[in-house]
């Protein structure tokens, strides 16, 4: 017999005039002291590795939009990912929850949500499979723009942009399987990542469009918060 698999996706926009995200659903929940999964320092490599790979893919313009011929612009301060412990300590709290809803906008950091039912309950899989859903929203939903300026026309692909936020280089992550609460009658695979920087601020860029991206060992686009050098994946460290 055939399985039946089900995903949702929902993501955070946030305005450039505030700092504070805005979000679809702010339920105050009280997280649960049960919650048996917790990532391993594999299963976070995995995701940072997954992540980056994708943000590569897109700084070296490698990447069409949804209409599989124009071209994404390449990046010059497209930022290399990297685990924040804090933050998937949060994001586990919230994925024990079990409810499929944003947390308060209090917790002053991007946030995207995943759940699944019908797929593997393993952490790495669940990780790497949240993270493509939601990086699948370039080919589903998102138009090429020259400027690279996030309006909020597009907040379809609002998990994309999150992932693609070239000052964005923190991510932590939570998994939690979910019996019958997400999908009635199912154990849902939920999956919590928060981000910094926040992405999604309206009226900013996306990342800096270039005609080329970083070179290797060069200095990155000048205007990142810090010193940072480009590797040879065209992410700026």
């Amino acid at each position: 017999m055939a399985t039946t698999t089900t995903t949702l996706a929902t993501t955070t926009t946030t305005m450039a005039t505030t700092t504070t995200a805005i979000t679809t659903t702010s339920t105050a929940i009280t997280t649960t002291t049960a919650c048996p999964v917790q990532s391993t320092a594999a299963d976070e490599q995995a995701m940072v590795d997954y992540i980056n790979n994708l943000r590569s893919k897109l700084a070296k313009g490698t990447l069409t939009d949804k209409t599989n011929v124009t071209m994404m612009a390449a990046s010059d301060n497209m930022r290399k990912m990297q685990w924040n412990s804090s933050l998937a300590a949060e994001s586990q709290a919230w994925a024990c929850a079990c409810v499929y809803a944003h947390s308060p906008p209090s917790r002053n950091a991007g946030e995207n949500l995943f759940a699944q039912y019908g797929y593997p309950m393993d952490i790495t899989s669940n990780f790497e499979r949240a993270a493509q859903k939601w990086w699948d929203e370039l080919v589903q939903y998102w138009v090429y723009r020259a400027d690279n300026i996030f309006d909020g026309s597009i907040m379809a692909a609002g998990h994309f942009t999150q992932l693609a936020w070239a000052k964005t280089y923190q991510v932590g992550c939570g998994f939690a399987q979910c019996p019958n609460t997400i999908f009635p009658g199912y154990n849902a695979g939920y999956v919590v990542c928060r981000f910094l920087e926040i992405g999604n601020y309206i009226n900013q860029e996306i990342y800096h469009p270039s005609l080329v991206p970083c070179t290797a060992n060069v200095q990155c686009l000048a205007t990142l918060p810090a010193v940072t050098i480009c590797d040879a994946d065209g992410l700026c460290a």
